[in-house]
């Protein structure tokens, strides 16, 4: 039944995530054996209402999971209950601040920023980011400017990757734009040895391009 309501979580089937909390309460709660959360798996496929209904039933949120979601309430008490957890890292390599980060969500990072959260945290992940590189790669352009007012290094680099390159890989003009208002760097090489200007050439980026070109005179 377990493995059940994780497909349902997933494919946001919500009469079948209802009918089998219903049916067992307790699977609000299920974690799978590498610790991971109906909630985080709804969080991670972005399947909100699956999520929402997770919550509603009931299901407790670690500060990961607070983070993930935005649930800003819940990342403050389970600071307050453990303050350690700020810098912490979840099972699979994140703090909560990267968590929020990556997701968008403006008040919890601010919640995690205003309470000490490292911005230059590395992850214990294959990744091996920052904050702001999670931001970054999913387009939270509010999210790196706030990492960036809060001390985070504008070319700071993933292996190998700046925020810079993830912006225009992803070809994310207003996100380029922030960057190199803040100081990114458009000389330095991207993983594979382009410039990234070249790499909005071969992707046909013309806006991204114009701003590179106009940033490197």
């Amino acid at each position: 039944m377990s493995q059940v309501l994780m497909d349902a979580v997933r494919n946001n089937d919500v009469d079948v995530v209802r009918r089998i909390v219903a049916e067992n309460p307790s699977l609000v709660n299920f974690r799978d054996e590498d610790g991971h959360s109906a909630v985080m798996a709804a969080i991670y496929h972005g399947t909100h209402d699956a999520a929402a209904l997770l919550v509603a039933q009931g299901a407790q949120l670690n500060v990961y999971e607070a983070s993930a979601s935005g649930d800003a309430a819940r990342v403050r008490v389970a600071l307050d209950d453990d303050p350690g957890l700020l810098n912490a890292y979840s099972n699979v390599g994140w703090t909560p601040l990267h968590l929020a980060a990556f997701f968008g969500h403006d008040e919890a990072a601010r919640l995690l920023l205003e309470r000490g959260a490292d911005v230059h945290a590395i992850s214990t992940n294959r990744m091996e980011n920052m904050p702001i590189h999670a931001a970054a790669a999913n387009g939270q352009s509010r999210l790196v400017a706030l990492l960036l007012d809060h001390g985070a290094d504008v070319n700071t680099r993933s292996r190998g990757w700046s925020p810079l390159d993830l912006a225009v890989e992803n070809g994310n003009e207003g996100l380029v734009q922030l960057l190199l208002i803040r100081g990114a760097d458009t000389s330095a090489p991207m993983p594979g040895g382009r410039a990234p200007i070249a790499r909005a050439q071969q992707q046909g980026h013309d806006e991204i391009v114009a701003l590179l070109a106009g940033a490197a005179r």
